[in-house]
C-alpha cells in the first residue's frame, strides 16, 4: 500500500482527533483525485471514516506514521 507524505498523514491525524469526518472525507478525495497510487489508503480511509470507526482510522494512521 502506498501512504500520502507525513504532513497529510498529521493532518489526517488531527481530523480524526477532533472527530472531523466531513474534512477526512474530503482530504482522501483530494488524495485520491491527485494520485490515483494512493486509491488502496483512501479507500480504507473513506470506509473507516464512513464508518465512523475513528479510533480504528486513528490506529490505522499511528501505524503508519510508526512504521515510517
Amino acid at each position: 500500500m502506498i501512504y500520502p507524505a507525513k504532513e497529510v498523514l498529521q493532518e489526517l491525524l488531527d481530523l480524526t482527533q477532533d472527530g472531523d469526518i466531513q474534512k477526512v472525507l474530503e482530504l482522501a478525495e483530494k488524495l485520491f483525485a491527485s494520485d490515483k497510487q494512493l486509491s488502496i489508503f483512501t479507500q480504507h480511509i473513506v470506509q473507516l471514516a464512513s464508518n465512523f470507526q475513528l479510533k480504528r482510522l486513528e490506529t490505522f494512521i499511528v501505524s503508519i506514521q510508526e512504521s515510517e
